[in-house]
């Protein structure tokens, strides 16, 4: 009994913050993500120590996709601004931003809080939008360049305005899974990270993203009807956003909305249904509210759960 306390009471309490892996979660994350993907670590040893962004470097498939801002103020927003696309942030869990230094471009980071199972608070990330020289960057007249042509009565001059860039069209995925038993065909908007068996996983931390998709529309087909009380969704990420549910049955359509403003970051939805409804389709429509036109959006959805 007392090795027992020692070793698995004691000595864990006295592990660097509980022995909770941050660098290894940090490592875990940029896995997900696209391998074109880059993954900026401003600072580091945010607790007790940890995490080392080059011990999760050294693990990485791709270890040059890691780079590092450090220490923490030596991101900026002029430093932001030339940061190669796309590529996504991660800080320390003392503060929405990274630094003071960024307030004024603040409205180019969209952060999420990143847990683990147990609540523990990990890190920060945010997606940058757009590419080099985005929205922040403002000229003054002096630094504009004249772009004007003698002689040319359309004549075009330099605009503070940040350049309109039209994402490409991305098509929807989808695959096959088995929900209750049942083969079930599943057609989700494009995303860029993950995979769709990732919802059904029951693994909190694995999860898809959308790319750059919203609303993001998850549409399930059902071989045979299956038989539920209880839809399940685990976001994460997510703020301001509306769930439109559509269910159909052998006999009937319905349509449930929940709309959720200023929710916890990582919401569970969930749409309580009619004891034993026997249900052949749903489509779930996630649609993030009060984003700016010029922001990119990324949908995050850890689990769908279809329950009986």
């Amino acid at each position: 009994q007392q090795n027992i306390d020692r070793y698995f009471v004691r000595y864990v309490a006295g592990l660097p913050y509980g022995d909770v892996p941050i660098g290894r979660e940090i490592v875990r994350y940029a896995e997900m993500l696209s391998p074109k993907t880059l993954v900026y670590v401003v600072g580091c040893c945010w607790r007790d120590g940890t995490p080392e962004p080059f011990c999760s470097q050294i693990q990485m498939k791709q270890p040059e996709r890691l780079r590092r801002f450090d220490p923490a103020d030596t991101l900026s927003c002029t430093a932001l601004a030339n940061i190669e696309r796309p590529a996504v942030l991660i800080w320390s869990i003392d503060d929405a931003l990274p630094n003071q230094q960024v307030a004024e471009c603040a409205q180019e980071f969209r952060p999420v809080l990143h847990t683990n199972r147990d609540g523990v608070p990990l890190f920060y990330s945010s997606a940058l939008t757009g590419y080099e020289t985005p929205s922040m960057l403002v000229f003054s007249p002096n630094e504009a360049t004249d772009l004007s042509v003698a002689g040319n009565d359309d004549a075009v001059s330099q605009s503070n305005e940040p350049p309109v860039i039209e994402e490409p069209v991305r098509e929807a995925m989808s695959d096959v899974v088995t929900i209750q038993g049942i083969t079930t065909e599943v057609v989700v908007s494009a995303f860029d990270s993950g995979s769709i068996g990732d919802l059904f996983d029951g693994n909190y931390d694995s999860l898809i993203r959308g790319a750059n998709q919203n609303p993001m529309v998850v549409t399930l087909t059902m071989l045979e009807p299956v038989v539920a009380s209880q839809l399940t969704l685990e976001l994460a990420g997510m703020r301001s956003f509306l769930v439109d549910v559509e269910i159909t049955t052998p006999n009937d359509q319905v349509v449930l909305t929940q709309e959720y403003l200023n929710s916890e970051p990582d919401p569970t939805v969930t749409f309580a249904l009619p004891a034993s409804t026997e249900i052949t389709a749903v489509q779930v429509t996630i649609t993030e509210v009060d984003v700016p036109s010029d922001v990119s959006v990324y949908i995050h959805i850890r689990e769908f759960s279809v329950f009986d």
